[in-house]
């Protein structure tokens, strides 16, 4: 007899192991197809006709092959594109004329969970030849039923429709990613499913087999869209440092700021939610923009936007009164020049000594009045649109003149004049009929009261002085101006 060899449990693991390696080497096994889905930009009809050139324009095409259990193989052409609340599928079959029957069909099963086994939950989606649509729940291994015939009864939500072009089946169906209904499975945009199956019957022989494919489907993911960006267009900053923010939702790759020329990547920030980028810039005014690129390539942009950045005040110079003038009149005229040479002026303001800002906005001038006797301030502040205030000050005095050369004097002494003539008519009584002519009375015209002399109006003017009344200035210059005056 041979000689047993004998064989530890450790020792025979390992052979196990190899030898399923090696068998797991020599059978060749099909890499899975990967459904990927287009991002929809062109609307469908479903109708089951391609009814535009670019109703599909936007999926991407994948070439399947469907066998049967006897392993015989047919070709088919798969469509499939989503959008955030819908998907579509458009599947071309090869089918010879003579075997064509409206009740041929055409499903997708996408399971509930994977792998795949017996009792795993299954939602399926279809259209038949003649435009009949399946919306199913189902058990692998068990029952398949119709949503609405399910209890409590569901509701059928998919829409589609087929025809047949003498050489091949189109079948179109669409339904919703998230039908609400408890029988459907909820898609989600961006995500895979592992185990899903491509089934197509022929219905004219109800014992032939199905047609199956087992690929994977990949959701296309939602493109990024900017939210929202800061700073708005024809934005002004009155810093050189600019916080630029976008809030981003989508798959997305890379969010970049394009500005000057030059690109800068945005970071996220996990404290605010957003991305973002602080550059600091010089005075002067920015075109830029944000792209973002999503993971499949494509990019999304912003309308170029404008930024101006102004950190220099303005500047105001006061014209009128100059510093230190003498005015004569009880309203004074304050006029100004304001300038700004970035962002332009928003506000300017004229305040006399301490009265309340007035609002001077696009004027030049403004006009104080009711002034009393003695010094004052005013002051010009002027706002750029970048907040930046510059502000001027200047002081003057208000100086009375003498009385008799103030606008009243002349009309006061004509008014007392006419006053005394009618007081004096007023006591002689009523005017009495004469019997003889009229003796004609002289008058004697009385002068008015003589302005005052040199030596009167320095007096006046040295009392002025002593009590504070006026600047030592102002009286410097009136007293060498009464001085070099004739009587």
């Amino acid at each position: 007899m041979g000689r047993r060899i004998a064989t530890s449990p450790t020792e025979f693991t390992i052979l196990l192991f190899v030898v399923l390696a090696l068998v797991h080497i020599a059978i060749p096994v099909r890499a899975q197809i990967v459904l990927i889905s287009g991002w929809m930009t062109q609307p469908v009809t479903l109708d089951g006709q391609i009814t535009t050139a670019k109703e599909w324009s936007d999926a991407i095409p994948a070439d399947l092959a469907l066998r049967n259990t006897p392993g015989t193989t047919i070709s088919a052409r798969i469509w499939i594109k989503n959008d955030l609340k819908w998907i579509y599928t458009l599947v071309a079959v090869k089918w010879p004329a003579k075997d064509a029957d409206r009740y041929d069909y055409c499903q997708i099963v996408i399971y509930y969970s994977s792998p795949r086994k017996i009792g795993t939950m299954l939602d399926v989606s279809g259209v038949r030849g003649d435009g009949w649509t399946y919306d199913r729940y189902g058990i692998e291994g068990g029952d398949w039923r119709d949503d609405n015939e399910m209890s409590p009864p569901g509701q059928v939500d998919v829409r589609g429709g087929a025809s047949y072009n003498g050489t091949h089946y189109l079948f179109e169906f669409g339904k919703p990613l998230n039908t609400g209904d408890r029988y459907d499975v909820v898609l989600v945009p961006g995500q895979t499913y592992a185990d899903v199956r491509l089934r197509f019957r022929d219905n004219s022989d109800p014992n032939a087999p199905d047609y199956n494919s087992w690929p994977t489907l990949r959701l296309a993911p939602i493109p990024p869209l900017i939210d929202t960006a800061r700073p708005e267009h024809g934005a002004i900053s009155g810093v050189s440092q600019v916080d630029f923010k976008a809030s981003v939702s989508g798959h997305l790759s890379k969010i970049t700021l394009f500005i000057v020329e030059k690109e800068h990547n945005m970071e996220f920030n996990v404290k605010t939610g957003m991305y973002e980028a602080s550059l600091t810039l010089a005075d002067g005014t920015y075109k830029w923009r944000m792209s973002v690129l999503d993971v499949l390539g494509n990019t999304t942009s912003i309308p170029e936007r404008s930024l101006t950045v102004d950190t220099t005040r303005p500047a105001v110079t006061i014209r009128s009164p100059s510093s230190g003038e003498v005015v004569r009149k009880s309203e004074v005229l304050v006029s100004w020049e304001a300038l700004d040479a970035t962002s332009g002026i928003a506000k300017v303001e004229v305040k006399i000594d301490t009265s309340d800002w007035t609002d001077a906005t696009g004027k030049t001038s403004y006009v104080a009045t009711w002034l009393v006797e003695g010094n004052h301030e005013v002051r010009v502040r002027v706002t750029d649109k970048a907040g930046n205030v510059d502000e001027k000050v200047v002081t003057f005095t208000f100086v009375p003149p003498p009385w008799y050369v103030t606008y009243w004097y002349v009309p006061g002494i004509l008014v007392a004049a006419v006053v005394g003539i009618a007081a004096i008519r007023s006591r002689r009584g009523p005017r009495k009929l004469a019997t003889k002519p009229t003796e004609i009375k002289h008058f004697k015209v009385v002068r008015p009261p003589r302005p005052p002399r040199r030596e009167e109006l320095l007096k006046e003017l040295e009392e002025l002085y002593r009590s504070r009344k006026i600047t030592e200035t102002s009286y410097r210059r009136l007293k060498k101006k009464y001085e070099t005056e004739t009587d």
